[in-house]
C-alpha cells in the first residue's frame, strides 16, 4: 500500500510547555516515590503537568483538568484536529512498524528495563520510547535548549492561537520527514513564547499513553549527577559554556505504577567544548553497559572533531542501534562487535553525499543474501524510501580503550549556516546546494512507503 500525504498533515501541532520551574508546593522532585494514583488524579498540584502534556499533544482533557478554562476554546479544538490526523499517519507509516520490527528481531532489548542512551536526540522521545517502552531511564542530549514557557492560562486568546500554530509548524520535519532539523525548529520556536524541547517531549509522552508526573530543570554537578534547580533559581541556557543544564521528566505508562525518568541536556558536544565538560563526561561514564540509539545525527560522529563523544559512546554501549548517520562503520572494529545489517544502503541525501561509506556499502553487498528489508520510513533515507539500520552488539570481554587527545582541541569557527551541516564540515563534503530543500521554509510531502524490494546496496560512486 502506498501512502501519499498532504503536507498539511505534516504541519502540525504540538505545543509548548509550561513554566519548567513551576513545581507544586510540597512535591519532592528528588524522591523516587512520587504521588500515588489517588493523589495524582484529585489534587491539582500534582496533575498540572499531565493536563498540560495532553493539551500540547492535542488530546481531550481528563475530567477536572486544571486547564479546563482553555481546553475547550476554538484554538484547542483546532489543535486537536490537526494533531489527530498527523499522529494517525505517523503511527501507521512509522512508529507501529518500527515497534513490530524491533520487538520481533530483538525481544529482549525491546523489554529492556535499565538506562537507554540517545545522543543527538533533540526532542525525539517518540522514537526511543517506541523501541524501549520499559526503560527505567532515558538519557538524551542535543544542541537544542530545553526551553521554558509561560503559564498557558495567563495567555490571551490571540497569543495562545499564535503559539499553537508556531509549534505545529515546528513539528513539520519530525512528523513529515521523521527527523528534526535544528535550524528549522530553532527558527520556528524563536517566534514563540513556547520554546525548546520540553513542550515537544511532553506532547509526545501524552500521545504515547504516558502520564507526566513531575517536571524539573536540572544542572549537572561536578560528580556527574544532576541537581534540581529551585523554582526561583535561574540559570541561562547556553549550549557552549561550562555549565550543562537540562530538564528531568518523571512519568509512567497510564494505568501503571512503574515510574520512569527522562533526562534531556543541552550542550555542544564537539571536542573543543566537550573537552572542558568534565561533569557531563562523568555522567556518561555512569551509563556503563547501556543500550544506545542513534538516528538522523548529521554524520557528526564520522568527524574528527567529535572523537571524544564517539569514544565514550563505544565504551559505555553494549548494544548499538543506528542508521548510517551515527558512528561510521570503520570505527566498529569487527573483533569487538557483532554486526547485523537491515534495509538498503544508498548514497546519502545530497546534503551529505560526501559521507558515503564505501566499506559499509561493501558489507551490504557481501551480506545481501541475509539482509532483511525494512517496511518503514526511518531517518534521512526516508526521503528516498531507502531506510537502513545497523545493530551492533559488543562481544564478551571486548574493551574499548579511553581516547587521549594530544593537547586542547581548537575551537571551531561557527558560520551562519543550516546546522544540519554541522560545524567545520569535512573537506570531502560538497558545499550545500543553493536550492537545498532542507534549508527551505517549506513542508516536505511524506514519502511513498513501499517494502524495500530493490537491491540492498548501490555500486560505489565514481569520482
Amino acid at each position: 500500500m502506498k501512502f501519499h500525504l498532504l503536507c498539511l498533515l505534516a504541519l502540525l501541532g504540538l505545543v509548548a510547555c509550561s513554566s519548567s520551574n513551576q513545581k507544586p508546593q510540597g512535591a519532592d522532585a528528588e524522591t523516587e516515590t512520587g504521588p500515588d494514583t489517588l493523589r495524582y488524579t484529585e489534587d491539582p498540584r500534582y496533575r498540572y503537568w499531565n493536563d498540560l502534556a495532553r493539551y500540547l499533544g492535542g488530546l481531550k482533557p481528563l475530567p477536572g483538568s486544571v486547564l479546563d478554562s482553555i481546553d475547550h476554546r476554538p484554538e484547542a479544538v483546532e489543535h486537536r484536529r490537526f494533531f489527530d490526523a498527523a499522529w494517525a499517519l505517523k503511527d501507521s507509516v512509522s512508529l507501529r512498524r518500527i515497534q513490530r520490527w524491533f520487538s520481533r528481531e530483538y525481544p529482549q532489548a525491546h523489554a529492556y528495563k535499565e538506562t537507554v542512551f540517545y545522543p543527538f536526540s533533540g526532542p525525539d522521545f517518540m522514537t526511543i520510547y517506541t523501541l524501549y517502552p520499559q526503560a527505567k531511564q532515558y538519557f538524551l542530549f542535543g544542541l537544542e535548549p530545553e526551553g521554558r514557557s509561560p503559564d498557558l492560562k495567563q495567555l490571551k486568546t490571540k497569543d495562545l492561537r499564535k503559539h499553537l500554530q508556531v509549534l505545529r509548524t515546528a513539528l513539520r520535519d519530525i512528523l513529515g520527514r521523521t527527523y528534526f532539523i535544528t535550524s528549522h525548529m530553532g527558527g520556528d520556536l524563536s517566534r514563540s513564547d513556547f520554546n525548546g524541547t520540553l513542550p515537544i517531549m511532553l506532547a509526545f509522552m501524552a500521545r504515547q499513553g504516558c502520564e507526566v508526573l513531575t517536571v524539573d530543570r536540572v544542572v549537572m554537578q561536578p560528580d556527574g549527577t544532576p541537581r534540581t534547580l529551585a523554582p526561583n533559581e535561574f540559570i541561562k541556557m547556553y549550549v557552549r559554556d561550562s555549565l550543562v543544564t537540562g530538564v528531568r521528566i518523571r512519568f509512567r505508562k497510564a494505568g501503571t505504577k512503574v515510574k520512569q525518568t527522562l533526562y534531556y541536556y543541552s550542550l555542544d558536544i564537539s571536542d573543543p567544548y566537550y573537552y572542558h565538560q568534565k561533569d557531563f563526561q562523568r555522567a556518561i561514564e555512569r551509563l556503563d553497559k547501556t543500550q544506545t540509539f542513534l538516528k538522523s545525527a548529521s554524520y557528526l560522529l564520522h568527524w574528527d572533531n567529535f572523537s571524544l563523544i564517539r569514544n565514550q559512546i563505544l565504551r559505555v554501549t553494549d548494544m548499538l542501534v543506528q542508521d548510517d548517520t551515527g558512528i561510521a562503520y570503520r570505527f566498529l572494529e569487527k573483533d569487538k562487535w557483532d554486526i547485523r545489517l537491515y534495509g538498503r544502503y544508498t548514497t546519502p541525501i545530497r546534503q551529505f553525499t560526501g559521507q558515503f561509506q564505501a566499506d559499509l556499502n561493501k558489507a551490504y553487498i557481501a551480506d545481501s543474501a541475509r539482509i532483511q528489508p525494512l517496511d518503514f520510513v526511518f531517518g534521512y533515507s526516508a526521503l528516498k524510501n531507502a531506510a537502513n539500520i545497523l545493530v551492533a552488539r559488543k562481544k564478551p570481554g571486548a574493551v574499548i580503550p579511553v581516547l587521549e587527545l594530544k593537547g586542547v582541541p581548537r575551537k571551531p569557527v561557527y558560520r551562519p549556516t543550516n546546522h544540519i551541516f554541522g560545524p567545520d564540515r569535512p573537506a570531502t563534503a560538497p558545499p550545500p546546494p543553493a536550492d537545498s530543500t532542507l534549508g527551505a521554509p517549506v513542508v516536505a510531502p511524506l514519502p511513498v512507503l513501499e517494502p524495500a524490494v530493490q537491491p540492498n546496496a548501490v555500486p560505489t560512486p565514481t569520482p
